[in-house]
Order: structure tokens, then C-alpha cells, then sequence
């Protein structure tokens, strides 16, 4: 193959290779970098074969290896720092690759609306977000339908155009003890609603003024029903689910958590989680 060599070449014209199989190669063999570096005014980026991995690079910079933005390895694997983005007419693609979050879309498939469309935190859940709400996700073992915005399941109708609708809600609140011989929370659980169960934690350990260290729990307002006995334990940790029979709230319904006996809670913590069943009426004619 003929060679011009020379420590440095300057060529003021456009450069042409032609032939059969035209060809241009850089480097001799040897075991150093070798690069195309494209000059520019602000930013240079290049081209190169980094010798220190074998892999092929295109980055930003001058030097092999600097800032990669995109690299072939040898196993024939592609790997992108940073985000893909193309645009075809009015339509985005986004491959976000700096998000390792199920609450965040990294792959987003319409008008440049970057907070929704699949998003995964890298250990086997996948998720879909709309507007960044998790809405539904998907792991090794189950599914699960989530709304981080209002914890909401809703099934709606497409030719009444979806205002009313039956849905499946949940209620949360982490409710305080201390100083009374009751607590109540302010869940406000609206009447007609379908009451179906809760689950309780102890966050923190349930003390009472004359260390019986116990508690008990009813819905009150729109339902008496009980959630946990008396002489549940106060002890951080203590878990309570309980599955109702399906009753239908007369009024706006919360839960009172009571001391044991004529005793007062002197401190403690217990959170809830409300199941229940709602509808929402259709709009206007």
C-alpha cells in the first residue's frame, strides 16, 4: 500500500479516495489510540479506537476515551451515556438514560412529554408513568395498579366520555397518640362509599399512662366496625389487616383509636391504609 508520511500533514482542499475498494486506514498496528478529531470552533468531538479497552468512541473532545457519548465494544454491545433523541416531523422519541427510577419515565414516546412512558429503577420492576404518577407496575413476582397522585383504580366508560366512573381508592394517614384516651383520624372516608378493609403499623411503640401499653380501633362516623380487638399490642411493628364484609358508609366515616380502660395514650404512632369503593356521578346532559 503506498504511504506519504510526514510528522504533520496541512491539506487545504478537499480529499477524495478513490479506487475498487476505496479505503482509508488510521494506525499501523501499533498498541496505541487512534482517532479522527473533528475541529471546531466551540466543541470538538471525535471518532477514535480506544486502546486502553478496545472499544471504539465517539465523544466529545479531542482525546480517545474523554467524555464518550457513544461506545462499540468488541462483544458487538452499544452503549449511549446520556439521552437518545430523534425527531421524525412533530413526533419525539427520548431514551432518558441518566434516570434509574420507576417513578420516572426513561423511555417516552410522544411530543417531547418526557414525564410520561416507561420507566425502571434497574431491579426488575418496570413501570408505566403518566405525568409522573406511577400508575402501574409490573415486577418478578406480581402486578400492581398504583396512582402516586390519589391512589386510585378506575373503571370508566369510552362512549360516555369517562367523567363518571366506579373506582377502587385508598385512604392513608399516620395518626399521633398522645395526651387523650382517644385518637381519631381525618381520612374522611365520604358517605356512600363502600367500606372493604384496612391494614395498620405501628410505627412508633404505643405507650399508655399506666403502661398497659395496648390500644384498640372501630371505624366511626359512617360505620362501627371493628379493625382491631382490644389489647392489641403496642409494640412497634404490630401489623393489623382486616377484611370486612363490604358495608356501604352512612356517613363520612374515620377511625378512632382508643387506650385501653380509663387509661390515656402518653405516646405513639400508628399508620392506616383505608380500602374502599367510590363512584363518581356522570356530567351534565
Amino acid at each position: 500500500m503506498p504511504k506519504y508520511t510526514r510528522s504533520y500533514s496541512q491539506i487545504e482542499a478537499d480529499v477524495s479516495i478513490v479506487g475498487t475498494t476505496p479505503t482509508l486506514t488510521i494506525g499501523d498496528g501499533g498498541a496505541e489510540d487512534t482517532s479522527l478529531v473533528f475541529d471546531g470552533n466551540a466543541q470538538d468531538y471525535y471518532i477514535g479506537l480506544d486502546d486502553t479497552d478496545d472499544d471504539l468512541k465517539i465523544g466529545r473532545g479531542s482525546a480517545v476515551g474523554t467524555t464518550p457519548q457513544m461506545t462499540f465494544l468488541d462483544d458487538g454491545t452499544i452503549t449511549v451515556t446520556g439521552n437518545i433523541q430523534s425527531v421524525t416531523g412533530s413526533g419525539w422519541r427520548l431514551l432518558d438514560a441518566t434516570a434509574v427510577d420507576y417513578h420516572v419515565a426513561t423511555i417516552c414516546p410522544a411530543n417531547g412529554d418526557y414525564n410520561t412512558g416507561l420507566g425502571s429503577n434497574g431491579d426488575d420492576i418496570l413501570s408505566i408513568v403518566a405525568g409522573s404518577k406511577r400508575g402501574f407496575t409490573v415486577n418478578g413476582q406480581s402486578t400492581a395498579l398504583i396512582s402516586t397522585a390519589s391512589d386510585v383504580l378506575a373503571v370508566s366508560n369510552t362512549l360516555e366520555g369517562h367523567t363518571g366512573n366506579l373506582a377502587i381508592r385508598t385512604a392513608h394517614e399516620v395518626i399521633t397518640l398522645t395526651g387523650a384516651q382517644t385518637a381519631s383520624t381525618t381520612l374522611d372516608i365520604p358517605a356512600g362509599s363502600m367500606l372493604l378493609g384496612c391494614s395498620l403499623t405501628v410505627n412508633t411503640a404505643v405507650v399508655t399512662s399506666s403502661a398497659t401499653n395496648t390500644w384498640d380501633c372501630d371505624f366511626i362516623g359512617g360505620s362501627t366496625t371493628a379493625i382491631a380487638a382490644a389489647a392489641t399490642a403496642g409494640a412497634q411493628n404490630t401489623k393489623i389487616d382486616t377484611l370486612i364484609v363490604p358495608e356501604i358508609a352512612s356517613a363520612e366515616t374515620n377511625i378512632e383509636f382508643d387506650a385501653p380502660g380509663v387509661e390515656t395514650f402518653s405516646s405513639g404512632a400508628i399508620e392506616a391504609v383505608v380500602y374502599y369503593i367510590s363512584l363518581t356521578s356522570l356530567a351534565n346532559a
